[in-house]
């Protein structure tokens, strides 16, 4: 076995001339989810004159749900109520100007809504063609890993619990750390740290570094015979620690990945990615036969991670499990249990990576990549 790091860089994003960082600040407060970089071909964001104004806001892209639609219509459920309607992709999973950021002067802007754009439009062919070409080339897969990491962090529930943890770093910080600040300008410098800015500013960068984390793990595409999969309006599924679990939505900004013993992805109405820690090279062990069990096991954390709505192939039902569940690697990836994840080489070295990482600047658009590959170490 041969670990690597691939090394590649990305364009420095507008943002960053237009607002200030509080590394230190962030690191401090533990809100620390590792964060990595967009490759060789994502793009984050470029210098542009004007931004279109965007008023419904995607927080899960139509690019990604249209694998589950009907001419342009997906199955969609209401959490709220149970009630099952067949919508258009291009009205259902949006907010209000969810992207939209204010700039010191007063000023709105839609940068970052044009950033997520510009990687759904770079990830939609992949999303349309990865089942040909799996395992996906490197680049491929840190253009899909970019689109995953943004899809992770870009969610209200993401941007709830960031200010909420802001919120009270802020206010545990004030008590315990007297200033010679005046009320007014004390409330002005926190008030940077809780803008829409600087909450926008560290999305990108920590999806920065997730991204590096999401292509560095071992990818396994779970295939089924029929349309079984559901997603939903939080897509990304995370499995910290080993243990069982019953269906619920997890706390994005309080779980490490590096303690997730596997990630999951719904693809499409017949595919799922699964993510892991294993040593086993990137180009071995990437498909399984998925089953209807293994199929409700994934739809049950899927639409419990729901906010408002799921989605499912227009015509079908997917099955949904309930109850204490267990995690699907042990079973799908060969040799893979609490003990191999823990001591993964793999696993390792993205670790100390990721670490490196806290507190970057976002102008640090350096993104290392972990690759396992069949050989002797050098």
């Amino acid at each position: 076995m041969r670990i690597g790091v691939f090394a590649a860089a990305a364009r420095t994003p507008e943002i960053a001339a237009d607002s200030r960082r509080y590394p230190g600040v962030w690191a401090r407060s533990g809100n620390f989810v590792p964060k990595g970089v967009s490759g060789p071909r994502p793009t984050l964001l470029e210098v542009v004159t004007k931004y279109p104004n965007v008023k419904r806001a995607h927080i899960v892209p139509k690019t990604y749900l249209l694998n589950w639609a009907v001419d342009g219509k997906v199955g969609v459920e209401q959490v709220e109520d149970g009630q099952r309607a067949v919508r258009s992709v291009k009205k259902v999973a949006t907010r209000r100007r969810f992207y939209r950021r204010t700039r010191r002067d007063g000023s709105h802007i839609d940068d970052v809504e044009w950033t997520l754009s510009e990687v759904e439009n770079a990830s939609a062919p992949l999303l349309r063609s990865f089942d040909e070409r799996w395992p996906p080339p490197t680049a491929d897969k840190l253009q899909l890993a970019t689109l995953f990491a943004l899809q992770h962090l870009r969610t209200p529930r993401w941007k709830n619990n960031y200010e909420r943890r802001t919120q009270g770093f802020l206010e545990e910080y004030d008590r315990e750390n007297p200033t010679t600040l005046s009320p007014e300008e004390l409330e002005a410098h926190n008030s940077e740290l809780t803008s829409s800015t600087h909450r926008l500013v560290m999305m990108i960068s920590t999806g920065a570094t997730t991204a590096g984390i999401f292509a560095s793990m071992h990818w396994t595409l779970i295939e089924f015979q029929s349309p079984l999969i559901a997603t939903s309006d939080h897509p990304v599924v995370l499995w910290p620690g080993w243990e069982s679990r019953s269906p619920h939505a997890s706390e994005v900004t309080q779980i490490g990945l590096l303690e997730c013993i596997e990630i999951r992805i719904p693809l499409s109405p017949t595919r799922s990615l699964l993510m892991t820690w294993t040593d086993i090279p990137d180009d071995e062990h990437g498909r399984v036969r998925g089953t209807r069990d293994h199929a409700s096991n994934l739809n049950a954390f899927t639409v419990a991670s729901a906010e408002r709505q799921w989605f499912y192939r227009p015509g079908t039902s997917p099955p949904r499990a309930s109850g204490s569940l267990r995690p699907l690697s042990p079973e799908l990836v060969p040799g893979y249990s609490a003990l191999a994840a823990a001591q993964s080489d793999r696993r390792e070295r993205v670790s100390a990576i990721a670490n490196q990482k806290i507190g970057r600047d976002l102008s640090d658009q350096e993104v290392e990549i972990v690759t396992v590959t069949r050989g002797r170490a050098p």
